[in-house]
């Protein structure tokens, strides 16, 4: 089991907030990660990159992730992945979800891992309180920013609450930053040598034209 740091992140925000779907900015993309481990699901229905932008769960609806039920014990619920690529990451919103006027499904702690190290941990709702009651909405959005990490290498932490159906929802993870080594927008020197060489002969070529 995870154990939680002292520190909570001071940057996090907690707004209502509902599924986000797929978007293309989420570094987090299941096309850009791969899942090492994950703690089990609800059942086979519920799908893990559900988390990451993924609409494959058909146990609710696609877009949300359900982790299996304990009867009202305090669960640890991790997700172990890899980014297909370095990246750094500066930021990230999770969207989680309780059932409609219960502790079902909730949650009372998020910790985000990277290579090893906490980079955030927020205090969700507490112990036997729902997120309706704290923050108006069983449905949230959770966002958090901090310097950017450089990473591969990341750990997903949820602490379920005491509701009786304590496996927590979750409808998206989005992670924000750049992935580094990619395409450079920039053109390179030897690029801009090239296209300098190529303009001064074709104006050459051009004004030889105009003298005939």
């Amino acid at each position: 089991m995870f154990l939680l740091v002292p520190a909570a992140s001071a940057s996090a925000v907690i707004t209502p907030g509902g599924d986000p779907g797929r978007t293309p900015s989420n570094m987090f993309d299941y096309s850009n990660v791969t899942v090492g481990s994950n703690s089990a699901t609800y059942n086979s229905q519920s799908n893990i990159l559900d988390v990451f932008g993924g609409s494959f769960s058909t146990l609710e609806a696609p877009g949300r992730t359900i982790f299996a039920d304990y009867a009202g014990a305090y669960v640890t619920y991790v997700i172990n992945f890899t980014t297909n690529s370095p990246v750094s990451l500066n930021g990230y919103s999770l969207y989680l979800a309780e059932d409609v006027g219960s502790l079902n499904r909730s949650a009372t702690d998020f910790v985000l891992v990277a290579n090893g190290q906490v980079i955030s941990n927020v205090a969700l709702a507490t112990v036997g309180s729902s997120y309706a009651v704290k923050f108006g909405s069983d449905s949230i959005k959770v966002s958090d920013s901090f310097a950017p990490i450089s990473a591969t290498t990341f750990q997903a932490v949820f602490y379920s609450n005491t509701g009786f159906n304590d496996g927590v929802r979750v409808m998206g993870f989005q992670g924000f930053g750049s992935i580094q080594g990619g395409v450079s927008t920039n053109p390179e020197p030897a690029t801009i040598s090239l296209a300098l060489l190529a303009g001064v002969a074709f104006a050459a070529f051009y004004r030889r034209r105009m003298a005939r």
